[in-house]
């Protein structure tokens, strides 16, 4: 009779475990199926806030090589009373530089290889470094593949 009962409560668990398991796993592919990572070519754009004031800064639409480099930067993130408080941020650094010739085209379609993880990109431009509150993807279009702002892109679904 305890054999019976161990039995019966063993076969239980294996059963309701094998039911969240497959249940999880089925969440995960539609959640990765509903997100795109086709899209279309677009012009790249940040938007900078200089004190109250908000201005929309057109970036260049090119591919880079980037090499996983980042760096933790401080950035101003408002306060009260007129005092910055200042966080610090994992930055990818892009350089100007290491822009490819490969041609990247406004309107043709693109598919998201690779995202970065950091929200925020050091540009070496130029001039002086600039702080941009962009991500970079890696994308593949026409052949070509590298990184580029993740404003470069429209995804499907996305207006």
């Amino acid at each position: 009779m305890y054999n019976i009962f161990s039995i019966s409560i063993i076969t239980s668990l294996f059963y309701v475990l094998m039911v969240a398991c497959s249940s999880t796993t089925d969440n995960q592919q539609n959640l990765n199926s509903s997100n795109s990572n086709n899209g279309i070519i677009s012009k790249p754009t940040v938007m900078l806030s200089l004190g109250e004031t908000r201005k929309e800064k057109t970036l260049p639409l090119k591919f880079y090589e980037w090499d996983g480099t980042q760096q933790l930067v401080s950035i101003p993130s408002g306060g009260t009373e007129g005092q910055a408080l200042k966080n610090k941020e994992n930055m990818c650094v892009l350089q100007h530089d290491n822009s490819t010739e490969a041609p990247i085209v406004e309107g043709d379609s693109a598919k998201v290889i690779e995202k970065a993880e950091c929200e925020w990109v050091l540009y070496k431009g130029d001039g002086a470094m600039k702080k941009y509150n962009i991500g970079i993807y890696k994308i593949e279009t026409n052949g070509n593949s590298g990184w580029t702002w993740s404003s470069s892109i429209k995804l499907e679904g996305e207006e």
